[in-house]
């Protein structure tokens, strides 16, 4: 595919096509494998000091809005990794 078309296909509504072109491409990096991750987050705050514009994750504050997790909700997300025998935070 040239760059043109690669583009049009990114900008498209058409999903099928693109996950078409792109199946092969993965394969070939990747074959079959199906990794994950145990680890366990638990996101103190939203706070952050980057600006990635396509971040979902990290907010401006709000008004009113606590700007950390509370104790109680961080020691609950802890409870939650141990539950699930996980060693990665």
């Amino acid at each position: 595919m040239t760059k043109t078309e690669t583009l049009a296909l990114a900008q498209g509504v058409d999903t099928g096509a693109l996950m078409h072109h792109a199946a092969p491409l993965r394969d070939q990096g990747h074959g079959n494998l199906i990794t994950y991750s145990r680890k366990v987050f638990i996101p103190l705050t939203h706070l952050c000091r980057d600006s990635c514009h396509y971040c979902t994750f990290a907010r401006a504050p709000r008004k009113g809005e606590q700007l950390y997790m509370s104790l109680l909700k961080s020691l609950s997300g802890l409870g939650i990794g141990l539950a699930i025998a996980t060693d990665d935070f």
